[in-house]
């Protein structure tokens, strides 16, 4: 008896930072301040975040953030202390999620991104 496999595979995105911010993403700029690690199989990390720049969405100073905390789920991990840019995704239920494929439409164009959100504030 097979358990079903799990893999994350992310498109490397085609448009600019300037594209995708005029689409209504919401990237924000800042610093886990804690990580919590779920001790759960199908586990999920959760942050503390230190927003000091926005770009589409008015967050408070400091909000929490979600990500699966396996890689196979496409699970993004955030360095704590350390100034991060991250792609969010609202849920319906206002929790703010972020996975890698996010990450890597970010890091393609960081300048980019940086750019819009110390222009932001």
């Amino acid at each position: 008896n097979c358990a079903p496999a799990l893999a994350c595979s992310c498109a490397q995105p085609t448009k600019s930072a300037s594209e995708l911010a005029g689409e209504g993403n919401i990237i924000v700029k800042g610093v886990a301040v804690s990580e919590d690690i779920s001790s759960e199989p199908s586990g999920v990390v959760t942050y503390r975040f230190k927003v000091t720049h926005s770009v589409n969405a008015k967050l408070g100073d400091t909000i929490t953030l979600k990500s699966p905390a396996s890689s196979a789920t496409c699970g993004a991990r955030l360095d704590v202390g350390a100034v991060s840019l991250v792609w969010l995704h609202a849920s319906k239920d206002g929790e703010y999620w972020f996975n890698s494929c996010g990450q890597v439409a970010v890091h393609h164009d960081q300048d980019g991104w940086n750019a819009i959100l110390d222009a932001s504030q």
